[in-house]
């Protein structure tokens, strides 16, 4: 398991940093990211409908998906056509994606009113899909500001060092609940995780 993970990561980090070089040579636009991020968007909205299909939930998938990819697309809206003084460069560049945020909410409960029937099923499906445009679009949102937040020229050490950061910290925790794992963080939860665990995910990452 640690050598598949290990396999993976040699493989994708060295990708995903080949991919930022390449964005940036490209320019500050990061029509490279956008892609990247509207595949991941689409890819997590389907994973996260799966997820839920076992569960007493109907979300989704075209609603989760599609106001998601809204809400990537904003970002790069927002940053070529605001007017100057209120583009990512500061925070009231944020206004269009959480624009489109709200408008997402406000049209997920126009549409579970327009199709209710009779009480049961409604705020369930509307949850799941709150949930899953706020877990895919805004959190892929936020994270994309990384590539602007310390300039356009140095954006992708940022946002490549919260990913690095994030694989190694997964290896750590794995190696070391592996090798001195006892004691179970929270058994109920998630039976596999161990304090050691957490230990080494703050050490790989660090």
């Amino acid at each position: 398991m640690l050598g598949s993970r290990l396999l993976v990561s040699a493989i994708l980090i060295p990708a995903f940093v080949g991919l930022c070089v390449v964005d940036h040579l490209l320019g500050t636009s990061a029509w490279v990211l956008l892609g990247l991020c509207l595949f991941l968007t689409v890819r997590s909205a389907y994973e996260f409908v799966d997820l839920l299909s076992v569960r007493n939930f109907q979300a989704s998938f075209p609603a989760i998906a599609g106001l998601s990819v809204l809400l990537i697309v904003s970002v790069w809206l927002g940053r070529h056509f605001s007017s100057p003084g209120t583009g990512w460069d500061s925070l009231p560049g944020l206004s269009l994606p959480m624009l489109v945020y709200a408008l997402s909410v406000l049209a997920l409960m126009l549409w579970e009113a327009s199709r209710f029937h009779a009480p049961g099923h409604s705020m369930e499906s509307l949850g799941a899909n709150l949930l899953g445009v706020s877990y895919i679009g805004v959190l892929l949102v936020l994270t994309t500001q990384l590539r602007w937040v310390a300039g356009a020229q140095a954006g992708y050490f940022t946002l490549a060092s919260l990913v690095i950061c994030v694989k190694l910290g997964d290896i750590g925790a794995y190696t070391f609940g592996r090798l001195w794992g006892k004691k179970k963080m929270c058994p109920v939860l998630s039976p596999g995780k161990t304090w050691m665990g957490a230990v080494g995910a703050l050490v790989g990452g660090m």
